[in-house]
């Protein structure tokens, strides 16, 4: 009944986009489940899912320190269990780090997507390998190294994924790459894929 009634609460939070509320219920229910323990290998998925959720709210309410903290209780349950969902949360795992460092620490974020990148399980799902690239062409645009960024847009490029991206989406990343081509000169290259864009 407890499980049944975090699903539905965290659910409803989820939806208003109420990340304080979500935030508190998340640690007094964390807390809770950990000091009756109720967490046990059947029920591992939830745990796994609370904490990721708790991150995201943390971060969400602008408490990198905290969610950090959270992010590293996380990557120890993900061990858990002889490491048995570990290849499920990896990719949450790697995106909660980034999306904190993102905003302290930009060359700690590029550290972390290059791990991220080695990662089994993210480089053999389309989307999160994809994600990892763009957000290494996003961060090294942060600290003004274009041609870096744009060598991460090529790779993202690359992939056989790429194609099945929403049109939307492969919009924003042409654009991306006119910004790069056009902070780096390339005057020629900014006009022919404009061109080519209006044509699309």
């Amino acid at each position: 009944l407890r499980f049944k009634l975090y699903h539905a609460v965290s659910k409803i939070l989820l939806q208003q986009h109420n990340y304080i509320a979500l935030e508190n219920y998340l640690k007094k229910t964390f807390k809770e489940f950990t000091h009756k323990k109720l967490f046990t290998i059947h029920n591992h998925e939830t745990k796994l899912q609370m904490l990721t959720y708790l991150c995201n709210s943390l971060f969400r309410n602008n408490k990198i320190d905290e969610s950090l903290d959270y992010a590293n209780k996380l990557r120890e349950a993900m061990n858990e269990f002889n490491k048995s969902l570990y290849e499920k949360f990896v990719f949450y795992f790697y995106n909660i780090l980034v999306n904190n460092y993102a905003k302290t620490d930009l060359n700690k974020a590029i550290e972390i997507l290059n791990d991220a990148k080695e990662e089994t399980a993210i480089k053999n799902h389309p989307l999160h390998i994809g994600f990892v690239y763009l957000n290494l062409a996003v961060s090294h645009f942060g600290l003004k190294e274009f041609k870096q960024s744009l060598k991460q847009i090529a790779r993202l490029y690359m992939l056989e994924s790429y194609s099945n991206l929403d049109i939307g989406f492969r919009f924003k990343i042409a654009v991306f790459e006119i910004m790069l081509r056009y902070d780096l000169g390339d005057t020629e290259f900014v006009l022919t894929r404009l061109s080519q864009l209006q044509n699309e």
